[in-house]
């Protein structure tokens, strides 16, 4: 396997993190700025979820078009 070190925006963690076990990948270290506080994480946590909520909500409602990890990856 190949090892990348990369620096991503804290709130892209999860969505990446997802990416990378369904291709069967692994986080092998994950380390956050040290700058942001607990309360910051906790909101940007509420923030991605709410948005993850909105968005099922609209692809339910027909507003947005379901998109698989492999479309979103692949086009």
């Amino acid at each position: 396997m190949t090892t990348l070190t990369i620096k991503i925006p804290d709130d892209a963690e999860i969505k990446l993190s997802a990416i990378l076990k369904e291709l069967g990948g692994e986080i092998v270290s994950a380390k956050r700025s040290s700058s942001e506080t607990a309360e910051q994480k906790e909101a940007n946590l509420l923030k991605q979820i709410e948005a993850g909520l909105k968005d099922v909500a609209d692809i339910k409602a027909g507003k947005i078009k379901r998109v698989t990890l492999s479309e979103g990856l692949h086009g």
